[in-house]
C-alpha cells in the first residue's frame, strides 16, 4: 500500500522509484538514488556499480607468495591503506594519503603479516590485525606512518595456530573487535579492546572446527555478527547482552567458500556474500536475514 502517497509501495527513503527490500521491492541499498532495479548496474537480482570508470593505481612492491595476504580500508578523507604480506616476509603497510603512494614496514619479524586485516579509525589512526605465524602469536599493530605500537593478543600452540583466518571491526568510539581461528583448538575466539586496554579472549561457541575465512561486523548498537565455515556447514553468530547464538545458513546451496564477506545494513539486516565451486560452475552467493530467517539469491557462473 502506497501509505505516503509517493506512487511507490512500501518505503522509498532515497526517492528513485523503488521500495527497498524489507517492504516488499526490490531496492537493496534504499539510501542511494544510485542504486536500484532499473538501472543496468542491478546484475540478476544483485546490486553493482558497473557503470561508472576504475582507475588504477600501481603501489610498486611485489606482494609476498600467500594467497589473501592483504587488506584495504578508506579513511574518513577517501584515502586508502593498505596492510600486505612483503616478499621478505613481513608486515607492510602502504597508504596514499599524502598523494602518492609511500611503504612502510610495520613488524619486521620474519614470517609476520601472511594473515592481515586493517581498520581506519575515525582519528586516522590505523588498526591491524595479522598473524606472525613461526612465534604462533596473533598480533595487534596501531598507528600510522610516525611509528607503529605492537601488541601481542594472543599465543601459543602450533605454527600458524593464531589468527591465520581473522576480520578486525571498530565500534562507534573506536573500539577495536577481532574475530580469528584458534587453530589448536579449533575453535573461533573474539576479543575487544575499550579504553581500559584489551580483554581477555573468549571463545565463541556454535562453530566447531572452523576451517576457513571469518569475516565481523558491528550493527548500529556496536553488537558483532560473524561468518565462518565450520563443521558442517557455514554459520553465522551473533554476540549479544545474553551471549552468543548462531544460525545455520541453510537452503541457500553453494556450501563453504576460501572467503566470506559479511555487513550489516543500518537497519539491522546481516548480508553476507561468498562464492563457490559447484558442478555446473562458479557462483556468487548472496544472502540476508530478516526476522531470523535466510534468503538469498545465486548469480549467474563467474
Amino acid at each position: 500500500m502506497d501509505n505516503d502517497c509517493d506512487g511507490v509501495d512500501g518505503v522509498d527513503a532515497d526517492g528513485d522509484g523503488h521500495a527497498r527490500v524489507a517492504s516488499g521491492g526490490g531496492d537493496c541499498d534504499d539510501s542511494d538514488g544510485e542504486v536500484n532495479p532499473g538501472r543496468p548496474d542491478f546484475v540478476d537480482g544483485f546490486c553493482f556499480r558497473t557503470s561508472r570508470s576504475w582507475t588504477l593505481s600501481d603501489i610498486t612492491e611485489p606482494l609476498g607468495a600467500s594467497a589473501g595476504s592483504f587488506d584495504l580500508a578508506i579513511d574518513v578523507d577517501g584515502h586508502s591503506h593498505v596492510s600486505y604480506y612483503t616478499r621478505a616476509g613481513t608486515l607492510g603497510y602502504a597508504t596514499n594519503a599524502s598523494g602518492a603512494w609511500v611503504l612502510y614496514v610495520v613488524d619486521a619479524t620474519a614470517s609476520t603479516g601472511a594473515a592481515s586485516s586493517l581498520a581506519v579509525g575515525q582519528n586516522g589512526v590505523v588498526h591491524i590485525a595479522y598473524s606472525a605465524r613461526q612465534a604462533r602469536e596473533l598480533r595487534y599493530a596501531s598507528g600510522g606512518p610516525d611509528g607503529w605500537a605492537v601488541a601481542v593478543l594472543d599465543s601459543g600452540g602450533a605454527i600458524n595456530s593464531r589468527g591465520q583466518y581473522l576480520s578486525p571491526a571498530m565500534d562507534a568510539t573506536d573500539g577495536i573487535h577481532i574475530l580469528y581461528r584458534d587453530g589448536l583448538a579449533q575453535r573461533l575466539r573474539y576479543i575487544v579492546q575499550r579504553a581500559g586496554g584489551w580483554g581477555a579472549p573468549e571463545v565463541v561457541p556454535g562453530v566447531d572446527e572452523p576451517n576457513t575465512g571469518v569475516s565481523l561486523a558491528l550493527d548500529g548498537s556496536d553488537l558483532a555478527h560473524g561468518v565462518a565455515c565450520g563443521n558442517p556447514a557455514l554459520r553465522c553468530v551473533t554476540k549479544a547482552s545474553g551471549g552468543w547464538s548462531s544460525s545455520y545458513i541453510e537452503g541457500i546451496g553453494g556450501g563453504c567458500s576460501q572467503h566470506h564477506a559479511l555487513a550489516v545494513c543500518r537497519d539491522g539486516t546481516v548480508r553476507i556474500a561468498w562464492s563457490a565451486n559447484t558442478r555446473t560452475g562458479q557462483f556468487l552467493y548472496v544472502v540476508e536475514r530478516v526476522a531470523e530467517a535466510w534468503s538469498g539469491r545465486r548469480s549467474t557462473p563467474v
